[in-house]
């Protein structure tokens, strides 16, 4: 590790990465702020599960006891199809 004097401070010197732990440092960084935003991303579009365990899709079909612990509204079927239009949506936008 390299050394060096930054700021005023106390006048002693501090360690600072050298510029390919730097790097490392602000890959983690960059992809941390991806995955923070696509988790924001996902879960903006997840609605709650509704309090009577239908589909929030009105499909009429129940939602599974393990999708609501999960916190998730939609019910496995109405959700695939949700993904597979979401998918081609951006398939045809490439």
């Amino acid at each position: 590790m390299t050394y060096h004097k930054l700021g005023e401070g106390d006048g002693n010197p501090q360690p600072t990465p050298d510029p390919i732990d730097r790097a490392a440092l602000e890959q983690d960084a960059a992809l941390e702020e991806a995955l923070s935003m696509q988790r924001r991303r996902s879960t903006a579009d997840m609605p709650s599960p509704a309090e009577d365990g239908l589909c929030v899709d009105d499909c009429g079909e129940e939602v599974e006891p393990g999708r609501i612990a999960l916190g998730l509204g939609r019910c496995l079927a109405c959700a695939r199809d949700r993904e597979q239009r979401e998918l081609q949506r951006r398939r045809t936008r490439a």
